[in-house]
């Protein structure tokens, strides 16, 4: 690593950009960093999915950022947990997929509000996605293939 005269620290090749921490904030391919991440080329993401085969679902902190396949024949139902229960972070992300016959229906732990265009909360058919964007503490924002 090198540091320039401003306290910016340097590391890899400093001609190219490959990487600068400059304050808080990180620059990977650029020499001067415009946000907390600045990336100047291609993102390359992997998520993981896991396969619940219950009727009764409630997500965890590794649902964060990757996908639940519901997959049984019956009903299932999948709660979001209050901030208590599960500290999401701000921003969280969440996706269940419908795997199997049974539709998805998503509700909310104690204390905990999901907003969804005319209330519907439940996967439509067969790999209907629906979508949970933590918006504040225990209120999440949910859209998808979703009807009531």
């Amino acid at each position: 690593a090198d540091f320039d005269s401003d306290g910016t620290v340097v590391m890899g090749d400093y001609l190219s950009g490959d990487f600068v921490l400059t304050g808080n904030q990180l620059g990977i391919g650029t020499t001067a960093p415009a946000s907390k991440l600045h990336v100047d080329g291609s993102i390359t993401s992997a998520i993981s999915q896991r396969v619940d085969t219950s009727t009764s679902y409630t997500f965890v902190i590794g649902d964060q950022s990757n996908i639940v396949a519901c997959a049984n024949g019956s009903a299932i139902t999948a709660t979001v947990p209050p901030n208590t229960d599960v500290a999401f972070p701000l921003g969280a992300e969440l996706a269940v997929v419908q795997a199997g016959a049974g539709q998805v229906t998503l509700t909310a732990g104690a204390g905990v509000t999901l907003y969804a265009a005319d209330s519907e909360l439940k996967t439509r058919v067969i790999y209907s996605m629906a979508y949970l964007y933590q918006s504040s503490a225990n209120n999440w924002i949910v859209a998808g293939d979703l009807t009531s």
